[in-house]
């Protein structure tokens, strides 16, 4: 039983393990607006190579390019009326709380994420949504500032992919996750995203909180097993001995001293004579 119980222990141990591993990168990302609330967006990836170490970085939909502040700009041709879209709209992040500091925060309180700028004001606005199609000719009053098109600095291009990395400055190992590339021509998050999820952060706490769980309780069953077993052996000791026991005496009991044997003496053959003679002496 016990080796049992170690084999159930070590796998436990290894699984917690190698959850832990697999989702200490933190590649999901999430968008938010004010119809899906905070969302995972399967086709969009982190703007940055993402290793162990890395902090919460900004999102953008694949093959999209990352600009300053979390801006996005894609570069799919513009679709046909009604939708009047600019190319630029606001990514998400891979917190899935949404509070990491790279989380951007312009526009989220909108339908959709996307953004124009207004040259005359020099001030962004979050564009208008008529009928469920983008209108950015009809911007919304919520504004930020943040430089123009023109002057934002172009960080990453997202690759189909997350590109990952040990941690380490001199080696760059690039590995992929199972995330669904995204079709063409690319959409913008609001109508992409998907149903929301845990972050890889939260699975990796969950699994090793369960297996942490599954340990204690191997630990427990282990105490009281053993418990019971040693109890039940000092019953059944005490049944069986019910007084104490003495050592047997090994000596052998005394049977009197030893004698001398001595082979009978034979008497000589006494003669007729001598027997009437002993009769006359014994009658007197």
């Amino acid at each position: 039983m016990y080796q049992a119980v170690i084999t159930i222990t070590a796998l436990l141990a290894l699984s917690a393990r190698h959850i832990e591993g697999q989702e200490i990168f933190a590649t999901e990302c999430y968008f938010k607006d004010e119809v899906q609330g905070i969302h995972l967006v399967e086709t969009a990836n982190p703007c940055g190579v993402v290793t162990p170490t890395t902090n919460f970085t900004s999102c953008c939909v694949a093959e999209d390019t990352c600009l300053e502040i979390g801006i996005c700009h894609y570069t799919h041709p513009m679709p046909g009326p009604p939708t009047v879209e600019t190319g630029y709209y606001m990514g998400g992040c891979t917190d899935v709380h949404y509070a990491a500091p790279a989380c951007p925060l312009p526009c989220t309180d909108q339908d959709l994420p996307d953004v124009v700028y207004n040259t005359t004001t020099q001030i962004w606005h979050c564009c208008g949504v008529i009928n469920g199609s983008v209108r950015c000719d009809t911007p919304s009053d919520e504004t930020f500032s943040a430089p123009a098109p023109s002057q934002l600095s172009a960080t990453f291009t997202v690759a189909s992919t997350p590109i990952t990395s040990a941690a380490s400055t001199s080696s760059t190992t690039t590995g992929t996750t199972a995330i669904t590339p995204p079709s063409s021509p690319t959409q913008t998050p609001g109508a992409n995203g998907n149903g929301g999820g845990l972050s890889g952060g939260a699975k990796a706490g969950i699994g090793v909180g369960c297996a942490v769980a599954a340990l204690a309780s191997v630990g427990v069953l282990i105490w009281f097993f053993t418990r019971r077993r040693n109890m039940n052996a000092a019953d059944k000791q005490s049944q069986e001995t019910p007084f104490m026991a003495y050592p047997q005496s090994t000596e052998v009991p005394f049977t009197g001293y030893p004698q001398k044997f001595e082979p009978p003496v034979e008497l000589a053959e006494r003669g007729p004579e001598q027997k009437t003679e002993t009769v006359r002496a014994e009658l007197g």
